[in-house]
């Protein structure tokens, strides 16, 4: 049914046949709500457009069915904009994963690197706050205490850790050892680690280090 057969002599508006749409396709169905909108816009007294007009339910019922009809085979805006989604995480996860790998490789080169393999599983979750972490403990082994230490600082106060300051003093105190500062961090990461394990796990969109990951299906749960 066009737009002319919409219409009879005079100007009059005819009961569209919403029964038609059914057999048609898609395109068709696009071709016929841009003839119905054309109309409407041309014709302010269009029974779409008037509430008394008698065909006015009507031909909201055939714009509807146009428009539903004009949806099939296209895919839902919600399952695109989820698919575009999880592919720029499954992005950031690679980009992270390579950091992550190349980092590990570094550590594993110093004396008396531990925990290599437990490190390796978690590369299948690389998250941001892991890699921080990672790169805390590698400048930690390094005794790099001038870059790591404000990085430290800010993991800290991010995630208002309690009882610190005994660390803290330690930590900033130019006459303390090496080896004694290299100790007290390794405890203060694992603190860390474990703080952020936690607040992570539970939302992994929270604003400080979290890649929001998609929610575990049942099966996984179990």
């Amino acid at each position: 049914m066009s737009e002319q057969n919409e219409t009879q002599s005079g100007g009059q508006y005819a009961v569209p046949d919403v029964e038609q749409v059914e057999l048609m396709d898609a395109g068709e169905a696009e071709k016929r709500l841009r003839e119905l909108d054309s109309a409407r816009r041309r014709d302010s007294t269009h029974p779409s457009n008037t509430k008394a007009d008698p065909l006015h339910k009507d031909y909201l019922d055939y714009e509807m069915a146009l428009r539903t009809k004009a949806a099939e085979g296209r895919e839902n805006p919600c399952d695109v904009a989820m698919r575009e989604f999880d592919a720029e995480q499954e992005k950031k996860q690679a980009k992270l994963r390579v950091e992550a790998e190349k980092l590990l490789d570094e550590m594993g080169e110093n004396e008396g690197f531990t925990g290599r393999d437990r490190l390796d599983a978690a590369l299948d979750d690389v998250q941001p706050w892991k890699l921080d972490l990672w790169k805390m403990q590698s400048l930690n082994q390094k005794r790099d205490f001038k870059r790591l230490l404000p990085m430290l600082e800010q993991h800290v106060q991010k995630l208002r850790l309690d009882g610190v300051e005994a660390f803290r003093s330690l930590l900033w105190d130019e006459k303390a050892s090496k080896d004694d500062k290299s100790a007290m961090i390794a405890m203060l990461l694992e603190r860390v680690w474990n703080a952020s394990e936690k607040k992570f796990s539970a939302d992994p969109s929270l604003g400080f280090g979290g890649v929001k990951r998609q929610p575990k299906t049942e099966e996984q749960t179990q």
